[in-house]
């Protein structure tokens, strides 16, 4: 009876100890009338009401939940006798919110059917959860939508999940892509795949190119974009987006045999081309600009300054002027500068080169050098001057004895005014008589030799006017 006697008391501590310093919040509830009896301090912390505030009064009086909530609650514990992780939100005095993760029962005290209930705060696991949700939802929409085709793959390569545009892709349905694995998607082993492989598992991420093959046994190129991550559960997944650039590989194709086209023409031009950017800078030259301007190869242009190419700087920026008004220029002469300083006459058409976005990049010209026909210009000019000057009569004309000049000789000796001479024919003119057959042996002559081996053979009577 003693030792019955002095357990007893030993026992009374330990229940109050576990009943004060439980973590979790401990209430007891009269069934009947659904008053609180006692609570522990856990509980007072929860909601935010002293001791005082609370005993003796309910949880509605406390607008601790609605009716509803309540009635739920205290049935939920009838139907299963024993209730385990109920959520309830409950809320504070201060009108805040808590969720709280119950577990109650029945017991009977004094007689009297009373609910012991202990609650878990799980507010922050909630805004957790809820973030992680919410993170979830995000990745779901984006792995849905996104245009790309997205696998997701465990370390052994398994795919575990697809995005619709990869079964677009692919013509499969994501089932079977999963069961097909990456190796039943890329076009018989290609070689770079060991390589990205490895490269993913050195650096985490990896980028490259592979050939795949659809469910029709179309091959296409894709590039490829891969990056190891962890997911909520801390496994380790690899995700891979593919594009297709079956159009771009097109694309590139076409450009490099216009571009190979374009240099060729280029590299073999005599005028001389040349492009610069928006600072004025040479970025591109041709072999024929090289040798106008003496350098040794197109290289050595990379990089002047276009101003550098002309003997007065001026007339680059006359042409630039022109340029912005006009947005081309065509045969603007000019006097350039080769590399030895020695200077030159040229025409220049010029223009903008634009980029992908009709953006200018920059000016191209192409420059042709004229300096001998600048000089035969002015030779045939100071000839002409001189025969115009001369008395005797002096006439030109063509294969088909059309009159192409007509001095001042001519026009006094004769009375037809150059106006009324040049494009007619020496027939319609002058009416000459030819003996038989004398014409077209003159014009023979004229045609084999020159004028001045037919002249002593002309006997012809001309007609003044």
């Amino acid at each position: 009876m003693v030792k019955h006697h002095e357990k007893h008391p030993k026992s009374s501590e330990m229940l109050s100890a576990i009943y004060t310093l439980n973590p979790d919040a401990i209430s007891l509830t009269t069934v009947s009338d659904g008053k609180i009896i006692d609570c522990n301090q856990v509980y007072l912390n929860q909601i935010g009401y002293s001791r005082e505030e609370v005993i003796g009064r309910t949880s509605l009086e406390l607008n601790l939940f609605s009716l509803e909530e309540r009635n739920a609650y205290v049935n939920e514990i009838r139907r299963n006798k024993n209730l385990y992780d109920y959520e309830v939100k409950v809320m504070r005095k201060d009108g805040t919110f808590v969720n709280i993760l119950y577990s109650a029962r029945f017991i009977t005290v004094k007689g009297e059917n009373v609910i012991l209930s202990i609650g878990k705060d799980i507010t922050e696991r909630k805004k957790v959860e809820n973030e992680l949700k919410e993170r979830e939802n995000k990745f779901r929409t984006f792995f849905e939508n996104i245009l790309d085709a997205v696998l997701l793959t465990i370390p052994d390569g398994t795919i575990i999940a697809a995005t619709p545009a990869a079964e677009e892709l692919f013509g499969y349905t994501e089932e079977e892509i999963c069961k097909l694995g990456r190796k039943g998607l890329v076009y018989r082993n290609d070689p770079n795949l060991p390589i990205l492989v490895k490269e993913r598992v050195l650096t985490g991420k990896a980028k490259g190119e592979l050939n795949f093959i659809k469910k029709d046994g179309t091959k296409f190129p894709g590039e490829v974009s891969t990056s190891v991550f962890e997911d909520s559960n801390g496994n380790k997944r690899t995700s891979m987006v593919i594009r297709d650039i079956t159009k771009r590989k097109h694309a590139d194709e076409a450009l490099l045999k216009s571009e190979e086209r374009y240099r060729s023409i280029i590299e073999n031009i005599q005028d001389a081309y040349i492009r610069a950017d928006k600072a004025g800078n040479i970025i591109m030259a041709s072999p024929s600009a090289a040798h106008m301007y003496r350098f040794d190869s197109p290289h050595e242009m990379i990089g002047l300054s276009a101003s550098s190419l002309y003997k007065n700087p001026d007339d680059r920026k006359y042409l630039m002027e022109q340029l912005i008004n006009q947005r081309k220029v065509e045969d603007f002469e000019s006097e350039a500068l080769r590399r030895d300083s020695s200077s030159f006459l040229v025409s220049l058409n010029s223009q903008y080169h634009y980029d992908d976005r009709g953006q200018i990049k920059g000016t191209e010209a192409f420059v042709r050098d004229v300096t001998e026909r600048k000089n035969a210009k002015q030779q045939i000019e100071y000839q002409a001057n001189l025969l115009s000057q001369v008395n005797d009569a002096i006439i030109g004309f063509n294969s088909n004895l059309r009159i192409t000049y007509w001095n001042k000789g001519v026009e006094q000796m004769y009375g037809y005014t150059e106006e009324e001479a040049v494009d007619k024919t020496t027939t319609e003119i002058l009416r000459p008589i030819y003996k038989p057959g004398e014409q077209e042996k003159m014009i023979k002559e004229i045609m084999d030799h020159g004028l001045h081996r037919a002249s002593p053979i002309l006997n012809i009577k001309l007609e003044p006017k």
